[in-house]
């Protein structure tokens, strides 16, 4: 219920964000952070040590794994937002946009911040108190779009965007020292148990990500800024809207299994139930979105969003039916399987 609470409360406050900002700015705006947003999450991806997961299926962490964890965050923090900054440099050669030098170096501070983020924070997860999370993820939240709409009324510009990505890390880096408090210590102690587990999940994720979202670098320069804008807009509100009801639990099987692998029949039987519950929910959910996915965006966005609408009719679907591999990942992480899950996402 916790869980439930803080991701309605998280996908109504980017759904209103959304909204406001939309109505502020331009389809062109928010295509331009949107190319500069792909390659983040594509590097972010490149880079993904699966650090908390490797904590949470650790079954006695101690403090060498905690410091190598964040050792590790740390390097890779600093890595992304050097490799963000050049990237900039290179998509305003190949868009012959040179904002998007300055866009992603606004960015890189998302990387770089959350490298410094309190280790022990996992544990809230790992003992399944997720109410801490939930409040201190609402922070967040809340911080963004404090910045975000503030930002927008005052430049009109891109910037809201970028502001709000900035002040959320800053937030996060924050909130998660103050409810997890962790003096840093730089270690390489146990980085051998910790990629034993992340190592494939860390070859995987390049794979899900680009194959998923490749096709932005193609539309942003195919289509023009302006509809990859509006094509991007369409496709987190499908997300937004169907995830919300399903994220929650995906978020907890991954843990609670992990706690049950010792019992395989009653483990089986827990997948399967989260599986048809995944499904049975977000079908209808992607479904009826798609329904009235036009006099929603008229309504909501105003008429300059038209696209958006067909956009939001062919993904909501997809959206929904996909929430039903949720259970896939959480039941691998769980019995240690990543070398299974790789080969899954090669496929």
């Amino acid at each position: 219920m916790w869980l439930v609470s803080g991701v309605y409360y998280g996908r109504l406050v980017n759904l209103l964000m959304t909204i406001i900002l939309a109505r502020i700015l331009l389809p062109k705006d928010f295509g331009l952070v949107a190319l500069s947003t792909t390659l983040l999450t594509m590097l972010m991806a490149v880079t993904d040590l699966s650090l908390a997961n490797a904590l949470i299926h650790h079954k006695d962490p101690k403090a060498d794994d905690f410091d190598t964890a964040f050792t590790l965050g740390v390097v890779r923090g600093v890595l992304l937002a050097a490799l963000m900054v050049a990237g900039g440099f290179a998509m305003a050669a190949i868009y012959g946009d040179q904002r998007l030098i300055a866009i992603s170096a606004g960015l890189a501070t998302r990387p770089l911040l959350s490298g410094l983020s309190s280790p022990y924070y996992v544990t809230f997860a790992r003992n399944l108190n997720f109410g801490v999370v939930v409040r201190t993820e609402a922070v967040n939240y809340t911080a963004q779009l404090v910045v975000s709409v503030a930002v927008a009324l005052l430049t009109h510009s891109y910037w809201a965007i970028v502001a709000g990505v900035a002040a959320a890390s800053v937030a996060n880096v924050i909130s998660a020292h103050w409810v997890a408090p962790y003096r840093p210590r730089f270690t390489l102690a146990s980085w051998r148990s910790i990629m034993e587990f992340s190592v494939w999940m860390t070859l995987a994720q390049p794979i899900v990500i680009i194959g998923g979202r490749f096709e932005n670098f193609l539309a942003g320069g195919m289509l023009g800024v302006a509809s990859f804008g509006a094509y991007n807009v369409g496709s987190n509100v499908s997300a937004m809207a169907t995830q919300s009801a399903t994220v929650p639990l995906e978020r907890v099987l991954f843990p609670s299994f992990a706690k049950i692998t010792g019992d395989p029949e009653r483990l089986r039987a827990a997948f399967q139930k989260a599986q048809s519950s995944l499904f049975a929910i977000g079908l209808p959910l992607g479904v009826g979105l798609a329904l009235v996915a036009q006099p929603f965006v008229y309504l909501v966005l105003g008429p300059k969003w038209a696209i958006t609408a067909d956009v939001i009719a062919f993904l909501a679907p997809v959206f929904g039916i996909q929430m039903a591999f949720g259970p896939t990942y959480a039941l691998t992480f769980a019995m240690g399987a990543t070398r299974t899950l790789f080969f899954r996402s090669v496929i």
